[in-house]
């Protein structure tokens, strides 16, 4: 104890202190810092997880929807094989421009515009003879 006293001694121990007090307060530091990198990667790690659930979401989604589209365009190609092809509507369009309908007569509505012009020229032909 007496040498705690001692002159010589006591610049080597409060040095000494000094440096227990320096490193105490750097890892004191450190473990601070520990503490809050661990918290952010913690904090990260839940954000990524919550991120990669709403991506699985939306995938799960964009594959439910792939899958609907892919029916409705099967669909469609079936229900188009039921319908006229431009090619053969414009080959109709022509036959029925060659056909023209409205300028054919049935016999019977022919036979009665004959008749009909008949009797009108014959009315014509006695009215002049009178």
């Amino acid at each position: 104890m007496a040498g705690d006293n001692n002159p010589q001694t006591q610049p080597y121990s409060n040095d000494v202190s000094i440096r227990i007090r320096d490193l105490e307060e750097r890892n004191r530091i450190i473990k601070e810092r520990t503490h809050i990198v661990s918290k952010n990667l913690i904090d990260f790690k839940e954000e990524i997880k919550e991120e990669i659930k709403i991506l699985k979401q939306k995938t799960t989604q964009m594959e439910r929807d792939i899958e609907r589209l892919k029916s409705l365009t099967n669909a469609l190609i079936n229900e188009t094989g039921k319908y006229i092809k431009k090619e053969e509507m414009n080959k109709v369009e022509r036959m029925l421009k060659d056909f023209q309908p409205l300028e054919f007569v049935r016999m019977k509505d022919l036979e009665e515009i004959i008749n009909k012009k008949f009797l009108e020229t014959k009315n014509n032909l006695t009215k002049r003879n009178k």
